[in-house]
């Protein structure tokens, strides 16, 4: 017998009632959150759904949209998945109403919604710790080189003296001298902002990959915000001097005017440190980006895997048993490579002056150099571009005119953060999101040299008339490392390897696409290998409602994940349904 509870409480429904359920696998989209939702279905008028459902009629607000409440479905006592029940229209007779299931009521939840309208545990307190880890922080901070800060503020000329420093370290202490030009940026770990946008929302995580991965845990959200408040202040003073024509020492009618800068970390929302994007924006940056999937199970908890996990998982549930007839194979697939893109930030001088598309003219790429005296060994063609590994960085091989003369040599061209593209019309994944390049950093001749984050971009802060924005982009920190006076600094990086170049302990994974440690080889070929040949068969089963989206199950032998199943509940139970599998 099928039964729905609204708000708490059964509602009547009709003695032919029947409720069909549509639900799309939220694992492989790449551009939006499908979820499930409900064919919309008719609830009768009584004196108990009047009082459960608040009375609709009487609502006005159904005219903008519906009356929202949550739902639990059973079947003879069974739970079959719980979310929202939306009542769009009511008549004297009956309430017409539909419901968002799972992962389609997270996507209905955070419609519109961004970042910042989420609760990430309110105003605190600055304390400067050695060393930031999570879980037990929610943020971290580390060196970035940015010459670009302070430009345009009154404390341009200051920040330049004191050597571009964000969130400087030295000598084993944070840097935070009061009358000194710095900044102060925290930068929000990327698993703590994923657990409270869910959790705000009413779906708690049960499994987390970007909390459990060595490497995905590790990732943190850069910014361009100053936490710290300056202040100038400014006295004066009458001097005492010593007077050649009386011979003694006297009050001087001359003032001397002496500033006094003072940096202030009073309290700050870690929201505040959050790029500005939608919700929905942010997820699908995260997925495209490491190859995630995301799902909402029935219970209303939330899973959150690697693609590559579960189509190479060799653990299986048999469905031989509720499976009808034989199955139909519908899809064949015909791609024939990828094309994964970033999407970089525009007020980075980073990308937007030093960047330029290598694919542009791809017959201009030649294969790669470790340093520049091997660049310059070769005996190389006009306009021919290559990488060198060891700078990061682009060189090509052009000319230049000086007094009708032209001579050719190896120029920048652009950093490496390029999109990666293999194949004939490839299909496209789109990451909208970036990172920042590493540097070789000292601020003293004779100090020590770090490695660092680099970024050429504009503050957003209190110093300036309008907020800069600041697109999503993402780091590691990777913990406390030598600096080459082997002194420890907080280490910062968008790749896995240490100030040497040899991989850091236990790091695998690099925020570039290509690459030994890139996000193509650790968490995307696999996947390709086995999405670029997929084909879909449907299956007839028996009980759609005991199918998930993150179980491989085995029907004759073969092994598949669910891709989408229809789902119809009567007064005599579920029925059998139609449903889409990917053959894996």
């Amino acid at each position: 017998m099928i039964q729905l509870s609204i708000n708490g409480e059964p509602v009547d429904l009709a003695s032919d009632a029947t409720i069909s359920i549509e639900e799309e696998s939220p694992v492989f989209d790449k551009d939006v959150i499908p979820g499930g939702f409900s064919f919309p279905f008719e609830l009768p008028v009584t004196p108990r759904n009047a009082r459960i459902l608040g009375h609709p009629g009487r609502i006005q607000s159904l005219a903008q949209g519906g009356l929202d409440l949550p739902f639990q479905l059973f079947n003879n006592g069974i739970f079959i998945g719980a979310g929202t029940a939306t009542v769009q229209k009511a008549t004297d007779r009956s309430y017409s109403a539909f419901l968002q299931v799972a992962t389609g009521d997270f996507a209905g939840k955070i419609a519109g919604k961004k970042l910042i309208d989420v609760d990430f545990g309110g105003l605190r307190t600055w304390a400067f710790k050695p060393e930031y880890t999570f879980p037990e922080d929610d943020f971290a901070l580390f060196p970035i080189y940015n010459p670009e800060f302070m430009k345009g503020t009154q404390y341009e000329a200051g920040f330049a003296a004191n050597k571009f420093r964000l969130n400087s370290h030295e000598e084993g202490l944070w840097y935070d001298v009061e009358n000194s030009i710095m900044a102060i940026s925290p930068f929000p770990y990327l698993a703590y902002v994923v657990n409270r946008v869910f959790n705000y929302f009413g779906f708690p995580i049960d499994e987390n990959i970007l909390a459990s991965d060595p490497d995905l845990k590790q990732l943190v959200i850069y910014n361009n915000r100053d936490s710290s408040e300056f202040s100038t202040t400014v006295t004066t003073h009458t001097r005492i001097i010593y007077d050649t024509r009386t011979g003694e020492w006297a009050p001087h009618e001359q003032i001397v005017k002496v500033s006094t800068i003072t940096r202030e970390f009073d309290t700050w929302d870690l929201k505040d440190f959050l790029p500005d994007i939608t919700i929905s924006d942010f997820i699908l940056a995260i997925r495209n980006m490491f190859n995630l999937a995301f799902t909402v199970t029935s219970q209303g908890s939330v899973l959150i895997r690697k693609r590559k996990d579960l189509v190479l998982s060799g653990k299986t549930v048999s469905l031989d048993a509720k499976v009808i007839g034989r199955p139909l194979i519908t899809i064949g697939a015909t791609v024939a490579g990828v094309y994964l893109r970033w999407t970089h930030e525009e007020n980075d001088l980073l990308f937007s002056e030093e960047f330029k598309d290598i694919y542009a003219d791809p017959l201009l790429i030649k294969p790669s150099v470790n340093t520049m005296d091997e660049l310059e060994e070769i005996v190389a063609t006009i306009n021919e571009i290559r990488l060198i590994t060891t700078y990061g960085q682009y060189y090509q091989y052009s000319g230049e005119e000086v007094d009708g003369v032209t001579t050719y040599s190896w120029k920048f061209f652009s950093n490496d953060f390029q999109d990666f593209k293999t194949g004939e019309n490839p299909e496209e994944f789109t990451a909208k999101a970036s990172t920042l390049p590493m540097i070789h950093y000292q601020r003293l001749i004779g100090g020590p040299t770090i490695r660092c984050p680099e970024a050429k971009q504009l503050s957003s802060s209190i110093l300036r008339s309008v907020s800069l924005p600041c697109s999503l982009r993402l780091l590691f920190y990777r913990g406390m490392i030598d600096d080459s006076l082997g002194t420890p600094y907080p280490y910062g990086s968008s790749d896995a390897f240490d100030p040497g170049g040899a991989l850091l302990p236990n790091a695998t994974l690099s925020l570039k696409w290509d690459g030994e440690t890139g996000l193509y080889n650790q968490l995307w070929k696999d996947y390709l290998t086995w999405w670029n040949t997929r084909k879909v068969v449907t299956w007839t089963i028996t009980d759609p409602s005991m199918l998930d989206f993150f179980t491989v199950y085995a029907i004759e032998n073969n092994h598949y994940l669910l891709k989408k199943r229809s789902l119809s509940i009567t007064a005599k139970g579920p029925q059998p349904g139609d449903c889409e599998f990917y053959l894996v």
